[in-house]
């Protein structure tokens, strides 16, 4: 931190794109690299499939709430 002292956020960031990087963790949360085996999965897809199952399940939910509270209102009208 003693070598960032002085300079503004804007000339860090600067500095560190013209190196090549931020020299950490992508924001992936993954570290890069090369062969191995690492449970399985490639790269970033685990996430996204993740959330894409997770927008079609809540997708699915909410049409079949919906259509439930339907068929309930449509019962209470033809009944009564």
């Amino acid at each position: 931190m003693e070598q960032f002292k002085g300079q503004s956020i804007e000339d860090i960031l600067r500095q560190q794109i013209q190196k090549g990087g931020s020299g950490g963790i992508p924001p992936g949360g993954r570290r890069g690299g090369g062969g191995g085996s690492d449970g399985g999965s490639s790269g970033g897809s685990d996430g996204m499939s993740n959330e894409n199952l997770q927008v079609v399940l809540a997708t699915v939910c909410f049409v079949l709430m919906v259509s439930s509270l339907v068929a309930q209102i449509v019962r209470i009208y033809l009944f009564f």
